[in-house]
């Protein structure tokens, strides 16, 4: 019988929902935070889309964080290093060097969400069993998103707020709202010092260091092994369909995700929609991650019914309508707050429908062609398929406009629905299996 200090209620909420807090400073505080400073759409773009190399190199470094200290040490210093970042980022925004000060600490930010991410996952495979982790399998997710909403909804409504109080103000507001973030993390730190369970016996990564050099030889070993049979295992017409789809089925997404959300903020003479912070809040950080939560939770019972492979083709096709809303919105700039919010709810929600079927179709590819290695592999051709994409999104729309930009995006949506296409085969049509690699999806 599980106790009460061994139950996963006392840690497995805080620590997803401080992963899902930290993915939302990156993903929409930091961009909404350069936007204000004034700079440009092609800049805030290019430095926020550099913040993704932690994960891109991932198969370099996860093998062997294992070897070093154990998953709670890791969980539980990176917190701390998450709180130390963000007030970092807090300190440097009302300087001189703003710039420089606030993009070193994103990027410390984003090498320690990467490292607490992938040790929470590990720490939490290792630690909830059986009918406990069937039971909890929504858990995670769930947490992240209500994340999302906490930071994307009312911490943006409250920087608006603050700036109203403080007479626009916006380094004064910025700056309170990441040494806020900053405080959670430290209070998560110290809550999850104690409340974590010991798993692990830490007197076991104590070793001598020649031991430890050698067990760093020996994995970097497995890892060249598992990667080169990977390659050679499978046919070459096999693995370009892999990374074809990988790389290419969330294109319409990762070209317009940080545009997108620039464009709702910026001036209608610019082309956007000109909303203020409260309304974003409103939005995109509420709204939008409801139609999140709605489209994900529709397309795991469909595939569940379903099977991934009868019914992988026809859900991709939801990977087109955000944009397709976009183009609508940037023609007519509507000012009814209700026509933005019906909008971005449908696309958001056509959205956790498509991020649903990639992830459950990335984890069948990775269960039938190797082992975690070649998972670890495909979502660092994954944070590629992010990164430049996204770099490149903000000098794209300064030269093409918000609308063309959106036009692209959803040309783009060809070569999803033709990855779709051409992975569709190496799909086990059996539902139980598509529910199984349905648990604990992180669509964020």
């Amino acid at each position: 019988m599980t106790t009460n200090k061994e139950t996963p209620w006392r840690w497995v909420p805080s620590i997803y929902f401080g992963t899902g807090t930290a993915q939302a400073a990156i993903a929409t505080l930091a961009l909404l935070l350069y936007k204000q400073l004034g700079l440009s759409n092609a800049e805030i773009t290019l430095y926020t889309g550099l913040l993704f190399l932690p994960w891109l190199l991932r198969p370099l470094w996860s093998p062997f964080l294992g070897l070093i200290r154990t998953p709670r040490w890791w969980i539980v210093s990176m917190q701390l290093m998450l709180g130390v970042a963000l007030g970092g980022v807090a300190f440097t925004i009302p300087t001189a060097h703003w710039l420089q000060g606030t993009f070193a600490f994103l990027g410390l930010l984003a090498f320690a969400l990467a490292v607490h991410e992938t040790e929470a996952d590990v720490f939490y495979h290792d630690t909830v069993k059986g009918s406990t982790r069937s039971g909890l399998s929504s858990m995670p997710n769930t947490f992240r998103l209500l994340a999302f909403i906490f930071v994307q909804g009312f911490l943006v409504m409250v920087a608006g707020n603050l700036q109203l109080l403080y007479r626009n103000s916006i380094s004064l507001s910025w700056s309170l709202i990441f040494y806020s973030v900053a405080g959670l993390f430290i209070l998560s730190w110290l809550w999850h010092r104690t409340s974590l369970p010991s798993p692990y016996n830490e007197s076991i990564h104590l070793l001598r260091r020649q031991q430890r050099r050698e067990q760093f030889a020996e994995r970097w070993q497995e890892v060249k092994k598992d990667i080169l049979s990977f390659f050679a295992q499978h046919p070459r017409q096999q693995l370009a369909a892999v990374f074809c789809f990988t790389f290419c089925f969330l294109l319409p997404e990762t070209l317009t995700s940080k545009v997108a959300m620039l464009f709702l903020v910026d001036s209608n003479h610019n082309g956007g929609l000109g909303l203020s912070p409260q309304e974003f809040g409103l939005t995109y950080g509420t709204v939008g991650v409801v139609g999140l939560i709605a489209g994900s939770v529709l397309g795991k019972a469909i595939i569940a019914t379903k099977g991934l492979r009868t019914i992988v083709l026809p859900l991709s096709v939801a990977i087109l309508l955000p944009n397709a809303l976009y183009i609508l919105l940037s023609e007519t700039q509507p000012t009814s707050l209700g026509i933005i919010n019906l909008c971005i709810f449908i696309g958001q929600t056509n959205l956790g429908l498509a991020l649903v079927t990639y992830w459950t179709t990335l984890k069948s590819i990775s269960k039938a062609l190797g082992n975690h290695t070649v998972y670890i592999l495909l979502t660092s051709v994954l944070a590629l398929a992010q990164m430049v994409p996204s770099m490149l999104s903000g000098a794209l729309q300064e030269w093409l406009g918000y609308n063309n930009l959106f036009l692209i995006a959803l040309a783009c949506g060809i070569l999803s629905l033709a990855g779709c296409v051409w992975i569709r085969p190496m799909l086990l049509n059996k539902s139980k299996a598509d529910a199984e690699n349905n648990k604990n999806i992180d669509i964020s």
